[in-house]
């Protein structure tokens, strides 16, 4: 396949009606509401982050200029976005928020003026191994195949991001390019992925060696979420939360309170007494829990004084880490957020978020929702053509589109017949009834079996015909099964299971020129 061709990206709608996300990317009031804003740069414009530079990871020579400005000076807003670092950088929807914030810090630097430039933060201290640790890939005959990764026992319950790769990812990762097919391009695609996913190499920096090779040349920084750096200056936020636990728990119910007077159901659980941080202890990532004594590690841990808890804090910050309703607080707390672009999931839970940044101080930035995308390849595309379908159809699955190829294409003649037959039947029945009335009520029942048995008769013919159309029809009817296999692997949105590296080795740099384009950013 030449390096010139390229699939199409169908836009989708991002969330379901009347769910919340899907509401408030409608512009829908309620929704709207719980997410109103203090304005894309919060109170007092544009500030200064409270990392330096060096902290990230730049893509190209325009971040690496335009960093120090925003971040260090203060004379421009980050647009942020963010990940769990997956298993061989995850599905497609991770390129999908990059290209998303770079599109967006685009939008603002044409309209204000003033720099700005997207960012990706590597969650990497979410301890949900089995949450990262599969990635699946659909392969050239839309067959989804996962591969997933065991924690090192040493690591299960701690933080994902620093865990060390165990010594299967290396056969992991050759299994994953061979399952992708062989083409002219699938060396240069996957040899960078070999040479990132290797034993002993940190899930995170694995993630941001590959995340960086995709989008290399696009201007984004991307940020480690768990390094040192991070923890450090995260510091003095968390002290405040601990010290503040009780105002951050009412302030995260009533955001939760809102959401349900809302109409919606709230995504975030709040915690029982829970105060927002992790601590990375002998037995893993715990929850700190506020009791009657002070905070203890977990509900069954022996509480110790705030004090303590903050002299800990302040000795090894490495060790503390912020839940998932203070890591987006965090995050505009560290760096000028202006705007931070989400997924489905994340602007239901951000909903419940308002009141959590207004008790802590922080400006709450613009929301602006991910885009959403199917990736037709131009077989697929052939498929819709002969099945007169579009991608969206497909998205409830092929039931509705078999029963339409097999009504359309129905003997004409032979359905006609078929139904006069049954307009016969009902009439001469009304007849024989009416007859019956009259002189021999008595077998009224008689008579209704005996039309259930005709109409069940005339039934069965119409379903024989319709078994025999179906399999004449049978390689357009398998045409759609096997667009949806590609459209909707598994029943499920592609951009939700799907590697981009499927499509790299079919399309190689095309492709992701293509997704760039679909963003608007060629």
């Amino acid at each position: 396949m030449s390096g010139d061709a390229s699939p199409r990206f169908v836009r989708r709608r991002l969330a379901a009606p009347e769910s919340l996300a899907g509401d408030f990317v409608a512009d829908r009031k309620d929704a709207r509401a719980l997410l109103a804003t203090a304005g894309p740069t919060g109170p007092g414009g544009p500030r200064a982050g409270r990392l330096g530079a060096a902290a990230f990871t730049t893509t190209s020579a325009g971040t690496a200029d335009a960093l120090p400005e925003i971040v260090a000076d203060g004379r421009g807003v980050l647009v942020t976005t963010g990940q769990q670092p997956g298993l061989f950088a995850g599905p497609l929807y991770v390129l999908y928020k990059a290209l998303t914030a770079v599109a967006e810090a685009r939008r603002w630097s044409a309209e204000t003026g003033g720099p700005a430039l997207a960012c990706f933060w590597v969650a990497g201290d979410d301890h949900d191994w089995e949450e990262v640790a599969a990635a699946r890939l659909v392969d050239r005959e839309g067959q989804v195949r996962t591969f997933t990764l065991e924690p090192p026992p040493e690591r299960a319950g701690r933080p994902v991001g620093p865990s060390p790769l165990p010594p299967e990812v290396d056969e992991a990762a050759a299994s994953f390019a061979a399952a992708a097919g062989a083409s002219e391009f699938s060396e240069a695609v996957f040899a960078p992925l070999r040479a990132a996913y290797r034993a002993g190499t940190s899930f995170t920096g694995a993630f941001e060696r590959v995340l960086a090779e995709l989008l290399a040349g696009v201007d984004i920084a991307i940020l480690d979420g768990g390094s040192s750096e991070v923890h450090g200056a995260a510091a003095p936020l968390l002290r405040r939360a601990l010290e503040r636990a009780a105002d951050c728990d009412a302030a995260f119910r009533a955001g939760t309170e809102a959401v349900r007077r809302a109409g919606y159901e709230p995504r975030l659980r709040p915690p029982d007494g829970g105060t927002h941080v992790f601590w990375d202890g002998p037995a893993g990532r715990v929850h700190l829990v506020r009791t009657p004594d002070g905070i203890s590690a977990g509900p069954d841990g022996d509480p110790l004084p705030v004090a303590a808890w903050v002299e800990r804090l302040e000795q090894d910050p490495g060790r503390f880490s912020a839940g998932a309703a203070l890591r987006p607080v965090l995050e505009s707390w560290l760096l000028p957020v202006g705007a931070t672009v989400l997924g489905p999931g994340e602007i239901a839970y951000w909903a419940q978020l308002p009141q959590l940044f207004a008790v802590l101080e922080v400006p709450l930035p613009a929301i602006v929702p991910r885009a959403s995308w199917t990736v037709v390849e131009r077989k697929v595309d052939r498929w819709l053509d002969r099945v007169e379908a579009s991608p969206e159809e497909l998205a409830a699955g092929t039931d509705g589109i078999e029963a339409r190829i097999v009504a359309s294409h129905r003997p004409e003649r032979l359905e006609a017949a078929i139904r006069e037959a049954r307009s016969c039947v009902g009439r001469s029945f009304t007849e024989v009834e009416a007859a019956a009335q009259d002189e021999l009520p008595g077998i009224r029942s008689a008579i209704g079996k005996a039309r259930k048995h005709g109409f069940d008769a005339i039934g069965e013919l119409e379903a024989t015909m319709d078994a025999r159309v179906r399999e004449i029809m049978d390689v357009r009817i398998d045409q759609a099964r096997r667009a949806a296999a590609h459209l909707y692997p598994g029943g499920r949105p592609q951009e939700r299971i799907a590697s981009p590296f499927g499509y790299l080795a079919l399309y190689g740099p095309a492709f992701l020129a293509a997704l760039r384009r679909a963003h608007g950013l060629e």
